[in-house]
């Protein structure tokens, strides 16, 4: 597994930041293993086909290999960013030799360069959004190659990277991008400046402390964009006397805080805390809460705020959630961090011999308890008729799972 995983990642690595010498091997072994195998060359579309595939499922098989890694440990972390280390080091020796006292290639400098460049090409911002990864463009002068100020790197190339295989670069670089992105952000919309400034006004929000989530509700649920000013935050205390403080930050600091923690307890029904720890997930029965969806968009925009300002929630949410965040679709090893019996018994599922699953009288209904009531929910249309079998079990499984 390690050496799969050392493998892909390479692959991967150098199919957004191609070397040179190792671009001209290829060439050379590839023309070889023509002649000597199949006689005549190899049709272009073939190859092509086949370097598209490649290059499109290489990393997703690359980030299942990475998240099985942080579920159980079997690599060296150096090992998903060695190649971008390596990459550095010789930019950085490339500078020296260039010009004596230049600029090195640190993290700074490679999220200015980001920043910097055009942007992407229309072929480039497609496979970013497919979630394929592609050679980049050259660099030489074409609108969307993002050449940057540091030789041989694009750009292009490192969003590319970013997008389909994030941990590939150090997480120092991606917090700095993050951090600088949001500068950015703030510097065009004026959410930093005060009104006298030339800035928006700031959002004024009064929330009971009885009735915290709530009253946050009403107050910024609707703001949209508008949430990215200053919050004007006040309390009242549990006799409803006004509580005296000027906010300059503190108080919009407590109320981000004192919301994602309340809504957050699986006592309010939203989230639930996953079997024998205190990690979060959002609670599947949470729908069934009135405006229960709504509380939890609102949380999320909460949350949401609180990076935006860069404070720091004292929040554990489950490996799956986090996951599903960042785009990825959890899987069956995920569900044993949430629920250990399910998870053996749907193992059991797809383990035992196929002649004996139709014994076990399971379709594709499942039946949930939401707060004191039992709800049947089908994982197919015309779920509760379909008898689950040898054949379609896997989609059982999954179908469950997720």
């Amino acid at each position: 597994s390690r050496a799969i995983a050392s493998t892909l990642n390479s692959l991967v690595f150098h199919t957004a930041f191609p070397e040179q010498q190792q671009r001209r091997q290829q060439q050379q072994q590839q023309q070889q293993h023509q002649q000597q195998e199949l006689g005549t060359p190899l049709l272009p579309a073939t190859a092509s086909h086949g370097q598209g595939l490649l290059t499109q499922y290489a990393p997703v098989v690359l980030r299942g290999y990475y998240e099985r890694d942080s579920r159980q440990q079997f690599c060296q972390p150096k090992l998903w960013t060695e190649p971008y280390s390596n990459m550095m080091a010789s930019l950085a020796a490339a500078q020296q030799q260039q010009q004596s006292g230049g600029v090195l290639a640190t993290t700074a400098a490679v999220v200015q360069a980001l920043l910097a460049g055009v942007g992407l090409t229309e072929d480039e911002e497609e496979n970013r959004d497919s979630g394929r990864l592609t050679s980049p463009t050259p660099a030489g002068g074409v609108a969307g190659s993002g050449a940057s100020s540091i030789p041989g790197l694009r750009t292009g190339a490192l969003l590319l990277l970013l997008r389909s295989a994030p941990q590939c670069v150090p997480f120092a670089v991606r917090l700095e991008l993050f951090r600088q992105m949001l500068e950015q952000d703030k510097v065009r919309g004026r959410w930093q400046l005060s009104p006298a400034e030339g800035g928006p006004r700031p959002l004024k929000v009064t929330v009971r402390r009885a009735q915290l989530l709530e009253d946050a509700y009403q107050g910024l649920a609707a703001a949209g964009c508008s949430i990215k000013a200053r919050l004007q935050v006040h309390f009242v205390n549990a006799q409803g006397v006004a509580e005296a403080g000027i906010d300059h930050g503190g108080l919009m600091k407590e109320l981000l805080e004192a919301t994602v923690a309340a809504g957050c307890q699986p006592e309010y029904g939203l989230f639930a805390a996953a079997e024998g720890s205190n990690l979060v997930y959002p609670n599947p029965a949470a729908e069934a809460i009135p405006q229960g969806l709504a509380l939890l968009e609102f949380l999320g925009l909460m949350v949401g705020k609180a990076l935006y300002e860069g404070i720091l929630l004292n929040m554990l949410f489950a490996p799956c959630f986090l996951l599903s965040l960042q785009g990825g679709r959890p899987g069956l090893d995920d569900l044993a961090a949430l629920d250990k019996q399910l998870y053996s018994n749907l193992l059991a599922v797809k383990t035992c011999p196929p002649e004996d699953v139709e014994s076990l009288g399971l379709t594709f209904s499942v039946e949930q308890q939401l707060f004191g009531r039992t709800v049947q929910t089908d994982l197919l249309p015309g779920g509760d008729a379909l008898a689950v079998t040898g054949d379609n079990r896997l989609q059982y499984v999954h179908l469950l799972a997720d």
